[in-house]
């Protein structure tokens, strides 16, 4: 709690917990109270993954105290899957603030504000299956509501998500020894194959040797050829669909068209997003870091972006800077971008990576 001059001390009172992995906090006066309430969001269940866990709506009783009001007034965040990133935005212009979140194998989703409770609403955003890092919003085109920005994996990973040919993941106890297994596939000719090696697959799994005694045995079989109907029929699928990291533009109505950021963005996740002017021109641009170091041996590691710097002109029509023109670069996992202004103007951007100190780049406008 704030004195006012600077000095913080703990609450009285403890926050309600998920027990679970946070991933995301977000401020907003959901009731129209006068006080902040939050919506704290979990990116996984400790020691099980893949099983979507429990978020939290927290109402502040304007005390410093907060009650779990989830049940009662998000009851839809049950199926909000496993959260990495959230924002509170007016996204159908009736001057009430949605939240609209976006989960790792999952799709974005927008929670519409009644004035009451948040519900579900449907949009075109739905089918969008992917690995969604991040979320920032705009109004690029200046016609009255909010554009999306969406960070995903991009392409320059060794199995890319697409429509025809989805990435999933299977979740079960698939030997019945009371642990959760999780199995990742890519589909190819109406098949579903495990990515993993046989060897990890079977040191997991050892019921799988006896009919599985050579390595081009098992990579020529489905996980439904590996596993009993039963067993393959009743797993949690998670999916993904799409890899490239986009724009959703607002047309209204929950409709939303979608374009592909340009390729060099692409090459590897975004993971931080920040919507700034960079150039002094009135048009909002596009700063941008990712980067994830924590893929196993055999798939190496995403770090082919330094940081991405894009020049918009009010048409959603972006133009990636090289790091010698826009003076932005930065090695490592970026998970984080903020911009912020000093007392004499003065204009910055602020990156946290992962082991990594932050940084602070001047904004010099030409």
């Amino acid at each position: 709690m704030n004195d006012g001059s600077g000095k913080f001390s703990r609450s009285k009172s403890n926050l309600p917990s998920a027990k679970t992995n946070i991933s995301v906090v977000a401020p907003s006066d959901f009731d129209n109270d006068g006080d902040i309430d939050l919506f704290v969001g979990s990116r996984s269940v400790p020691g099980t993954f893949g099983v979507d866990p429990q978020h939290l709506l927290l109402l502040n009783n304007g005390e410093g105290t907060f009650v779990d009001g989830t049940e009662r007034y998000a009851y839809d965040l049950k199926d909000a899957g496993m959260i990495t990133d959230a924002k509170w935005l007016d996204i159908d212009g009736d001057k009430k603030l949605d939240l609209v979140t976006v989960s790792d194998w999952g799709t974005p989703i927008v929670l519409k504000n009644s004035g009451r409770r948040l519900s579900k609403w449907s949009c075109s955003l739905d089918s969008l299956h992917g690995w969604w890092k991040v979320i920032e919003s705009f109004d690029f085109d200046n016609d009255g509501d909010q554009d999306l920005v969406l960070g995903n994996a991009g392409l320059n990973i060794p199995f890319v998500a697409t429509q025809q040919n989805p990435i999933k993941l299977w979740i079960n106890d698939f030997d019945a020894n009371g642990t959760i297994e999780q199995i990742m596939t890519t589909h190819y000719n109406d098949g579903d194959y495990p990515v993993h090696m046989r060897r990890e697959m079977t040191s997991q799994l050892p019921s799988l040797k006896k009919q599985n005694l050579k390595a081009s045995d098992y990579s020529k079989r489905t996980i439904q050829e590996l596993f009993k109907p039963e067993i393959v029929n009743t797993s949690l699928v998670k999916m993904a669909s799409v890899s490239e990291s986009i724009i959703a533009i607002n047309e209204g109505g929950g409709k939303f068209v979608i374009r592909k950021l340009p390729q060099r963005v692409q090459w590897s996740c975004v993971c931080g997003i920040s919507c700034t002017d960079v150039d002094g021109d009135g048009f909002t641009d596009l700063v941008m870091g990712g980067n994830n170091f924590d893929f196993k041996p055999q798939f190496s590691r995403q770090d082919a972006s330094y940081g991405n710097v894009l020049l918009g002109n009010g048409k959603f029509d972006f133009e990636w800077k090289s790091y010698d023109e826009s003076g932005f670069f930065v090695k490592g996992q970026i998970r984080h971008l903020k911009s912020f202004s000093d007392k004499k103007g003065r204009r910055f951007m602020f990156t946290a990576g992962n082991s990594d100190k932050p940084r602070v780049f001047e904004n010099h406008v030409q």
